[in-house]
């Protein structure tokens, strides 16, 4: 597919958010609506290319949901949150010929998202995190700021900065991950020292 479509799905999908944001329903309920329509649209391109069809792609998030929430449809116990992610995961891993890493993602999310998702699922399979000083929101938003002002100045995207420092990390947690496996152990199974240095700027 051209990158114009894919560029439109992501247009479309951050005027949802916008209409999220505004608090407007009328708006989100047109978005949304557009949002379907590159849905559709999608799959009736897959459909006249003989790869599926609307009914395959609903079919498949049905089966998918189904799957990964045994303690709604089956008999699993989750007591919290975090359990029902923690199975989501665990559940997402067994599925496919061949598993995929856990810690594996898709590293064409925005550098911001990429980041926080990859320190959740971190902390999902038991990687504990280290320790930060508190801050406010205003806080936090003025150090981004601060280092944009200063990627701009030394000619570097912010953006592309940090999508390339959480992709080493990525590439780091699945070298982890693989080393575990080999000896029949997991994430939790890690010492203190072993998580600190994991999230070291160089290992």
């Amino acid at each position: 597919m051209g990158t114009s479509l894919k560029t439109n799905l992501i247009e479309e999908t951050y005027e949802v958010l916008d209409a999220i944001d505004r608090k407007d329903n009328a708006d989100l309920c047109g978005e949304l609506g557009d949002v379907l329509l590159q849905v559709v649209f999608h799959a009736q391109l897959a459909k006249e290319e003989g790869a599926f069809d609307i009914n395959d792609v609903i079919d498949s998030t049905s089966d998918k949901m189904i799957n990964r929430h045994p303690h709604v449809f089956g008999d699993e116990v989750a007591g919290t949150a975090d359990e029902v992610l923690s199975n989501w995961e665990r559940i997402k891993q067994q599925e496919g010929a061949k598993p995929k890493p856990v810690m594996q993602m898709n590293d064409n999310l925005p550098a911001l998202m990429l980041a926080r998702k990859l320190m959740d699922k971190a902390g999902r399979v038991g990687i504990t995190m280290p320790q930060c000083e508190k801050m406010t929101a205003e806080e936090l938003g003025a150090a981004l700021f601060e280092l944009v002002l200063v990627g701009k100045a030394n000619g570097i995207d912010a953006e592309d900065a940090l999508r390339a420092y959480t992709k080493k990390m990525i590439e780091r947690f699945v070298t982890k991950e693989y080393e575990l496996k080999e000896k029949e152990l997991q994430f939790a199974d890690m010492s203190e020292e072993e998580m600190s240095a994991l999230w070291q700027k160089e290992v």
